[in-house]
């Protein structure tokens, strides 16, 4: 738009010229001074053109850049509008995010935090300035209700050496805390011996000794004598033989403590000589395959046995809801509480008082005391009253030990960490389980076992309700023989009552995962046969083969968790 320096009038070749160049631009200058660009000619390319105004100043020309200054001020106003965009999309889109994963969630967390405060009788305003102190406040006392949960009875050899003597009684004798050996001590205590050591003491087995280390073995196929030459096999001549029999009874008071035990049964359908035979068998067969050995003291391992043997002593056919109902004499002595368990006991160590059928004859005070303790509280156990505390108690070990337990699954040796963790820190609690899953084992034997026993138990159950009938009192509802299905009733049996608990053992045992796969297969043969029994409608089918396929589902990944065969 302009042009300054430039020299129009020149002399080229000795002529006179004038070349036009200021007067060729007459335009406006920009309004602003920034959209001004001044060229100037940095040297004349003619060398013999000369000026006649004689000016060397150089020629400079002024560009107007104010449109391309324009479209670069747009073009970066677009860009910065799109920026903006995007930002304003990617904040919105970060704040829906945090707010879906964090914020929702944590403020229903301050509602079911008020709410706990508020149960732990605490007022919000006063003990909390906002909310990460409610938070504060909750997990404080969910850490001490975990501790209080985890926490168990009992207290290491190191940690009883560092205490007085009055400490020490003030743990075991009035806290009644278990003193934890460590694994080599617990062989030193089998010292024992019943003076019939190499000799085979089973000589006139009716059945296959790899049938009886099975699952396979039925009690219903042996007659008496049969069963008790089981009986001798299992605590003399098996695997556990050397913690067990051997180590702390001879045979010939053995045998009159087998012949006190036989004598203490009721001819009865299912609480009788067979059903405690089964029992024991399932508590031999659970302690072999979890190397109970290797965790156990072998006075603990003997116990277990002799409360399989004698966990249904004095047994008449009647639930202990039943002689509450009819305030029976055992359970006014027992104050309605589990008054069959407690009878049990009782039965047992009658028995035992006397030198000729004493089991515990061998036993030190110390080991007398500790067999006592675990025959006492795994009978108690068995009642059924119990069951849905241990379900929830192994589902808090689980979520607790979860880790150990699953790097277990795989391996037929017992690690040390599983075996300090999980095992050995809750002894007790898998002695309870043992037995009680020994106790309602039914639906984890083969299909045909499992039958036959459910014939037996629900004719004793039937028996009850039919005097229940004469007497006017509320009948169970597994007792009326005019309204109870077999097969129907399984279903429900296993369903809520065993698999839940089951499920939860082989979690944390995961050795036993063909008991859970068993009872799932029997759950379908159950539905199978009221299916054909009932002729149910399609909408009560369905629940049913819903509930089936849900159990062989877990057993099948309980299964796969091991990944293993053989076992």
């Amino acid at each position: 738009f302009k042009m300054e320096g430039w020299c129009e009038n020149v002399i080229v070749s000795g002529r006179r010229v004038t070349i036009p160049g200021e007067m060729l631009f007459d335009r406006q200058p920009p309004v602003q001074a920034a959209n001004i660009v001044p060229h100037t000619v940095s040297e004349r390319l003619v060398s013999d053109l000369q000026c006649v105004d004689e000016s060397e100043e150089a020629a400079t020309l002024f560009f107007d850049f104010t449109a391309p200054n324009q479209v670069e001020a747009g073009v970066d106003m677009a860009i910065i509008v799109f920026i903006m965009i995007v930002m304003a999309a990617s904040s919105w889109d970060l704040s829906r995010m945090i707010g879906d994963m964090i914020v929702e969630p944590f403020e229903e967390m301050l509602v079911h935090a008020a709410y706990i405060v508020e149960n732990f009788n605490l007022s919000i305003e006063e003990c909390c300035e906002n909310e990460l102190d409610v938070m504060h406040i909750v997990l404080q006392k969910f850490a001490r209700v975990t501790q209080l949960t985890v926490q168990e009875k009992v207290v290491s050899q190191e940690q009883m050496g560092s205490m007085d003597m009055e400490s020490q009684a003030l743990f075991t004798d009035i806290m009644d805390y278990t003193v934890l050996k460590r694994e080599g001590a617990q062989r030193l205590s089998a010292t024992a011996k019943s003076g019939d050591e190499g000799v085979m003491m089973a000589t006139n087995l009716m059945v296959k000794r790899d049938v009886i280390n099975s699952w396979k073995f039925d009690v219903l196929t042996q007659d008496d004598p049969g069963l008790a030459q089981v009986v001798v096999y299992m605590f003399f001549d098996s695997e556990l033989s050397e913690a067990t029999g051997r180590a702390w009874i001879d045979s010939e008071t053995f045998m009159a403590f087998h012949g006190e035990v036989r004598k203490g049964y009721n001819d009865l359908p299912y609480h009788c000589y067979p059903h405690a035979i089964d029992v024991l068998h399932m508590v031999y067969r659970l302690q072999c395959i979890m190397q109970s050995g290797q965790w156990l003291a072998p006075i603990e391992q003997y116990a277990l046995l002799v409360a399989g043997l004698c966990h249904d002593l004095g047994h008449f056919g009647k639930t202990n809801p039943f002689l509450v109902e009819t305030q029976h004499e055992i359970a006014l002595h027992y104050n309605d509480k589990s008054p069959l368990e407690n009878m049990h006991c009782t039965k047992l160590f009658n028995i035992a008082s006397q030198q000729e059928t004493n089991p515990f004859k061998n036993a030190d005070k110390q080991q007398f005391k500790d067999a006592r303790k675990v025959c006492v509280e795994t009978i108690l156990h068995t009642d059924n009253a119990h069951h849905f505390d241990m379900v929830k108690e192994i589902g808090q070990i689980y979520e607790i030990v979860m880790d150990v337990c699953d790097q277990q699954a795989p391996s037929k040796v017992l690690k040390d960490q599983y075996k300090e963790v999980v095992l050995m820190k809750r002894k007790l609690t898998w002695m309870q389980l043992f037995l009680h899953m020994a106790d309602v084992s039914n639906p984890l034997k083969p299909f045909d076992i499992a039958y036959a026993w459910t014939v037996r138990v629900l004719d004793e159950f039937f028996a009850q309700g039919d005097e229940e009938k004469q007497l006017g009192l509320p009948v169970g509802m597994l007792n009326d023989r005019d309204k109870v299905s077999r097969p129907g009733s399984q279903h429900g049996f296993i369903n809520f009552l065993v698999a839940p608990f089951v499920v939860g053992a082989v979690r944390i045992l995961p050795q036993l995962h063909v008991l859970s796969s068993q009872m799932a297969d029997n759950l379908a043969k159950w539905r199978d046969a009221w299916e054909e029994e009932a002729k149910p409608s399609a909408e009560d089918l369905a629940k049913r083969t819903a509930d089936v396929d849900k159990l062989l589902a877990t057993a099948q990944e309980l299964s796969a968790r091991v990944n293993a065969t053989g076992w």
